[in-house]
């Protein structure tokens, strides 16, 4: 087996605590120090000598949060900015929505002049208008869960909102002898299924970190 010294990323760390301080050195435990009260136990010292990270990404950069092993992490900032994005994210589309709603003869008079083309695109545009602010809600909420260092629910969001819910209900309406309005209706109930499910993912996972930063 590899000596654990010898991997890339532990020489990395070695390196530079070595330039920093070269009275630091990298220990390797003989016990488990998969909580704070283990690596205290391991080292015989205070749980609050011993210090936990939690590495959060954000769009661009990474936030390291470094926390006493006696006290626990707060992600109230977290959960502060995920409610301004989310709600944020569903006010803008939902006024993108309403100038759409309100422009939609305009808009489909710019692609045909056929009178009753013009009036199903309507109907469809309009429809949609009162899903498309749901998407503000379950599309941030599958980049936040990347953030978070989870990319298996945007997937997993994407699915339900595609190949699970509005796939199967267009195919159901359209061989049942339903109105051409029920494949919108499917289209808007899988968006609404998604905006449900995604901060329900969201903040069931932020629970999670806060939970195990006590560890």
């Amino acid at each position: 087996m590899e000596n654990i010294l010898d991997k890339e990323s532990v020489r990395r760390v070695i390196k530079i605590l070595d330039e920093f301080d070269p009275s630091l050195k990298v220990e390797i435990l003989n016990s488990s120090a998969r909580t704070a009260e283990d690596a205290a136990s391991s080292l015989n010292c205070e749980v609050g000598a011993i210090v936990k990270s939690l590495l959060l990404r954000t769009d661009s950069d990474f936030i390291l949060c470094l926390v006493s092993g006696d006290n626990r992490c707060s992600l109230n900032k977290v959960k502060q900015i995920i409610t301004y994005g989310i709600s944020r994210a569903f006010t803008i589309v939902a006024i993108a929505s309403l100038i759409v709603f309100i422009a939609a003869p305009h808009i489909m008079g710019l692609f045909t002049d056929d009178p009753e083309i013009e009036e199903i695109g309507i109907g469809a545009l309009r429809t949609l208008c009162f899903a498309y602010p749901f998407v503000g809600i379950a599309m941030p909420c599958g980049r936040i869960m990347q953030g978070l260092g989870q990319g298996l629910p945007v997937l997993v969001i994407t699915a339900l909102r595609v190949l699970l819910i509005s796939a199967p209900l267009a195919y159901y309406f359209a061989n049942n002898d339903y109105d051409l309005v029920w494949i919108w209706y499917s289209i808007a109930i899988s968006i609404g299924v998604s905006a449900v499910v995604g901060p329900i993912w969201v903040w069931k996972t932020v629970n999670t970190i806060e939970s195990q930063s006590t560890a």
